[in-house]
């Protein structure tokens, strides 16, 4: 491999909504389209951000999914603040929960950098295991989180994962559906999660709740496109 050097002192982190009735259609090929649109809008967003940079006269380089990316957006999303690794592998945004894409632009423009925040979303995957349990694959843990180079988090049986990406021809998606943070972005919803980032009573009825209201396994859903 070689080795990637990246001079930038700063990154700016974004999230993309995936619209919720796409994700709906997990494991689906409408997801498919979803995460592909959403992957374009933020290369479109971290180009012209870039870009933007660049004219005030200071370098900035665009990291593009599938393309050129030189870091990881995850572990720079959750240390600008945007959320927590959840249990699903990957970032569960504050807004959007894992309903989202990452963008990335690195840069040397002076900037004040943000923090990681604690919005009890690690707390509430313990509890909860919602995903675990609808996981096609079976290639999401279902004990207790752990430290893996340095970093706490769940690791996922990613063989079996692409496995089951191969065998359905998507990328699934399923986790990102099922996860109650994946509910709209609107008063009621937040209203929750603000409740369960301050209290585990607060997440363990959430979970319930959810459960409840929209079921501990998906139910049959019609596909916006119909596929």
């Amino acid at each position: 491999f070689e080795k990637i050097v990246l001079e930038h002192k700063y990154a700016v982190a974004f999230a993309v909504e995936m619209d919720l009735g796409m994700v709906a259609s997990a494991p689906r090929a409408p997801v498919v389209v979803e995460t592909g649109k959403k992957y374009v809008e933020a290369a479109k967003i971290s180009i012209i951000m870039a870009r933007f940079i660049r004219r005030l006269g200071y370098p900035a380089r665009a990291h593009v999914a599938g393309s050129n990316y030189q870091a990881m957006l995850p572990p720079i999303a959750w240390k600008s603040g945007l959320g927590e690794l959840g249990r699903i592998g990957i970032l569960i945004t504050e807004r959007f929960g894992p309903r989202a894409r990452l963008g990335l632009v690195t840069t040397d423009i002076p900037l004040v950098p943000d923090v990681p925040l604690s919005l009890g979303i690690q707390e509430f995957c313990q509890r909860c295991q919602k995903c675990a349990r609808n996981c096609p694959a079976q290639a999401i843990p279902d004990g207790e989180i752990s430290e893996e180079s340095g970093v706490m988090k769940w690791v996922l049986n990613r063989e079996e994962c692409y496995r089951f990406w191969r065998k359905s021809g998507t990328d699934c998606a399923m986790c990102i559906y099922v996860c109650p943070y994946s509910k709209p972005d609107n008063s009621f919803h937040n209203f929750i999660r603000k409740m369960a980032e301050r209290s585990s009573f607060a997440q363990s009825l959430s979970i319930r709740a959810d459960d409840l209201f929209y079921g501990r396994s998906p139910r049959k859903r019609i596909s916006p496109l119909g596929i």
